[in-house]
């Protein structure tokens, strides 16, 4: 999710969006998906109601241009849905002009360990990234407190294709005990 955690500028925000997305950056026919979903009893205004530069498809799902500008716009969106009673999420890979998930080039891989209720110490997390070193090599550019849990980001120098993409996702998953259902693209779904 897209939120203000104590404070954060949105330069931090857009910082951290430019690297996830570096690879494409520039190219205009690729796109940043925010989607913001409501929280119940909370919303004060509609999505509609909410000034954006973004382009709707498919109920609550907008599009913004991956360049500086569209990065930006699309974290001023996203705070301001957040402000406005929903929770924005973005879409970690690029999408195509119809909202469709571009996966012929693959740079970010990406896991969600949510907690929930189970307590997980910071030594369990510490030793299945060691193992997932060990065993594969892999380490996350980037970890993200989102207050019940982590989410990792890890940034690749060469993209991968779509089968290799769901294989390491599965890898990553089952050794960090991640989010299963992060594992799909929509291209999946």
């Amino acid at each position: 999710m897209i939120k203000n955690h104590n404070g954060q500028e949105p330069t931090k925000i857009l910082e951290f969006l430019s690297e996830i997305f570096k690879p494409f950056l520039g190219d205009e026919n690729l796109y940043i998906e925010i989607r913001p979903l409501p929280q119940e009893g909370k919303v004060k205004r509609k999505v509609s109601q909410i000034r954006h530069k973004g382009i709707p498809v498919n109920g609550l799902r907008y599009l913004f241009p991956l360049t500086n500008e569209g990065l930006s716009d699309a974290v001023d969106f996203a705070l301001k849905a957040n402000e406005n009673g929903y929770h924005a999420y973005f879409g970690v890979l690029p999408r195509t002009a119809n909202g469709e998930v571009y996966t012929s080039e693959i740079f970010t891989l990406y896991q969600d360990l949510d907690f929930h209720d189970e307590e997980v110490s910071a030594t369990e997390i510490k030793n299945r990234l060691k193992r997932l070193y060990e065993n594969y090599e892999i380490v996350p550019n980037i970890a993200i407190s989102t207050g019940r849990g982590i989410h990792y980001y890890f940034l690749l120098e060469k993209p991968i294709d779509h089968k290799t993409f769901k294989a390491v996702q599965t890898v990553i998953c089952k050794t960090l005990k991640a989010d299963e259902k992060v594992q799909k693209t929509s291209k999946e779904s």
